[in-house]
């Protein structure tokens, strides 16, 4: 019987071509601030493709230098030109430029409604001071009159020039007239170390294509720029834009999917089930779930609730068997889980990647820490998480999705979010009916059991909820992402009004 998940089409790795033709303004500068950049435009195929498309491409990679020991980026250097992030300097301390993105951010969220605002908001409060509430109170007032589109792009538009007074940008100027790219691909729109060349390319005349990262980008990261074309997951995604930023045209979206999902997909990144529990440490004859971690911001306390849930486990007739193997979070403080397997024998602790990131979450990765995760995934028993994009990657490759959600279990760790699934982002999975949540201990101990019963439960809203969610999950996004690139290479640049 295969191995591929009913919830995906069978699909190998390969690089498909592009129809290609020689084009002097095909040059394309791509900054990769943050690991997934790397995963997703190196190993998705995405930079083979736009290459064998005839693309010069330029890599401006985070953390690199010419000595660098990463055998792939010596790899590339031969291919592509690779380059390191030039310096912004700081030229003033930008007064008043955080307080006015402040009053935009609640301004913002006010005119759409946004669910999410509020809750992160009462989250990062709930320890201020006297002096950051009467700072809120004030932003929040001031966003009343704020709110009028007019009067907000006015601001806006302040806002982002205290922003460029606050940085010598000629470095990054100058590192993008010698590289003079037609288009600029910023992967992560979120990233601060994207910030200066966003700007730089403004004022160079450079148009900017920017990738939505993650499913929560869109509403609960709003200090971003705005760019000229956007990448989207799906259809769901670009009526979310299009509802947040209506001066944005629907020409200026390309829905493609995203090549994080196309790893699920992957004929030849499927690993036996032996060799995968031989990576966890683990029996081939063992049974495990695999716990998502959250960062330590929003779950400060999902060390000792896992130190329960293993313990709870151990206490029920189908699970007491049952490892616990727990991903942890590219961000977080990995130092924070070094005692949970101490407590027992059946917590299994699993990195994201096995070299150890940098305090801003940079490291260079490979395939194999890509294999790892999604092998891991597909042989669990299910996916257990707090409200965690890991629930799609669980569904995607069919696995039973168990969320946590204690706010009413007075037994538990208290300094957990489990507000997060009335956000924006999460609530349409929480409505799909596509992941199952544990509100005590009973609760979800019997949605655990459950899940090893009767796995093929919910597969069809798991489904659903993927298609709407993630749009094509095919292994083909690189493709079409690559696909979207070109077309914008050989168009007429944007006009800047």
């Amino acid at each position: 019987m295969s191995v591929i998940s009913p919830m995906i089409p069978e699909a190998t790795h390969q690089v498909s071509q592009l129809p290609s033709r020689q084009q002097s303004n095909r040059r394309l500068a791509i900054l990769l601030p943050m690991v997934w950049s790397f995963r997703n435009v190196v190993y998705s195929g995405v930079l083979d493709l736009l290459r064998d498309s005839d693309v010069e491409v330029h890599l401006i990679v985070h953390r690199w230098s010419a000595d660098s020991p990463y055998q792939k980026l010596s790899e590339l250097k031969s291919a592509c030109s690779v380059n390191g992030f030039a310096e912004a300097l700081p030229t003033r301390k930008g007064r008043g430029r955080s307080f006015l993105q402040g009053v935009l951010t609640a301004a913002l969220c006010a005119r759409y409604q946004s669910r999410t605002y509020p809750i992160f908001q009462r989250w990062y409060s709930r320890h201020a001071t006297p002096y950051q509430r009467l700072r809120s109170s004030i932003t929040s007032l001031l966003a009343v009159g704020a709110r009028p589109l007019p009067i907000y792009r006015r601001l806006y538009q302040l806002q982002q020039r205290l922003y460029r007074r606050s940085y010598d940008l000629r470095s990054v100027q100058q590192q993008l007239r010698s590289l003079a790219p037609t288009w600029l691909w910023s992967t992560v729109s979120v990233a601060n170390e994207e910030q200066p060349y966003i700007f730089a390319a403004r004022e160079l005349q450079i148009p900017v294509v920017t990738s939505i990262l993650g499913f929560d980008n869109l509403t609960s990261r709003w200090t971003r720029p705005r760019f000229d074309h956007y990448l989207l997951w799906s259809e769901a995604m670009k009526a979310t834009l299009l509802r947040i930023l209506p001066e944005t045209s629907p020409a200026q979206i390309s829905v493609t999917g995203t090549p994080q999902f196309d790893f699920h997909c992957w004929q030849d990144l499927l690993w036996s089930r032996s060799k995968t529990l031989a990576k966890l440490g683990l029996r081939e004859s063992d049974r495990y779930f695999l716990y998502g971690a959250s960062a330590e911001s929003l779950t400060p306390e999902e060390p000792r609730l896992v130190a329960q849930l293993v313990a709870k486990m151990g206490q029920h007739p189908v699970l007491k068997d049952c490892h616990l193997v727990v991903r942890i979070h590219p961000l977080d403080n990995w130092k924070r889980w070094q005692k949970a397997t101490q407590q027992d024998g059946r917590t299994i602790i699993s990195p994201a990647w096995d070299n150890t990131p940098e305090p801003d979450g940079w490291v260079f990765v490979s395939l194999d820490d890509q294999g790892r995760f999604v092998n891991t995934l597909r042989h669990s028993e299910g996916c257990i998480n707090i409200s965690s994009t890991i629930s799609l990657d669980a569904a995607i490759l069919d696995k039973p999705v168990i969320c946590i959600d204690f706010r009413s279990e007075p037994d538990c760790p208290r300094e957990n979010l489990y507000e997060e699934y009335e956000a924006d982002h999460y609530l349409p999975l929480v409505e799909s009916g596509g992941i199952r949540i544990g509100h005590n201990w009973s609760e979800l101990i019997s949605l655990l059991a459950r899940a090893i019963e009767a796995p093929e439960e919910d597969r069809e809203k798991r489904r659903r909820m993927i298609e709407r969610e993630c749009g094509k999950v095919d292994g083909q996004a690189a493709k079409r992402v690559a696909a979207a690139i070109v077309a914008l290479l050989d168009s007429k640049p944007p006009v800047r009004m």
